[in-house]
């Protein structure tokens, strides 16, 4: 599950920065494209996570 390819993303999990939730939104826009790396399941709990108020710094786009 942390193996993904999207620099800065294992940082978002212990307390979201600006700049790593910024490559988190960037990331996930660019998984809607085939980011190979992007799975479903890390989408989802991202999701979840901002959801729950876990990604608080992450921008609103």
């Amino acid at each position: 599950m942390k193996n993904v390819c999207i620099p800065g993303l294992r940082e978002v999990w212990g307390g979201a920065s600006p700049r790593s939730a910024s490559m988190i939104n960037a990331a996930r826009a660019e998984g809607k494209h085939g980011m190979a790396c992007w799975g479903d399941r890390v989408a989802q709990k991202y999701a979840t996570a901002r959801n729950s108020g876990g990604l608080s710094a992450a921008p609103r786009s």
